[in-house]
């Protein structure tokens, strides 16, 4: 992790959605402030890192 990024928030997803594409669930997302939105997913399954996204697109 980069020197002096901060977690904002942890939020567990239990629900498809249309990001995962069918794709691991359940999963961490960890926000990050600051960043250009930024966010990383976990696996809850086994703690694993699967992505990072940032400048999400709604």
């Amino acid at each position: 992790m980069l020197n002096g990024l901060k977690v904002e928030d942890i939020s567990l997803i239990t629900t498809a959605h249309h990001k995962y594409r069918g794709q691991f669930l359940t999963a961490y997302v960890i926000f990050f402030p600051n960043h250009g939105n930024l966010k990383a997913n976990v696996s809850a399954k086994d703690g694993t890192f699967k992505s990072v996204r940032h400048r999400d697109c709604h």
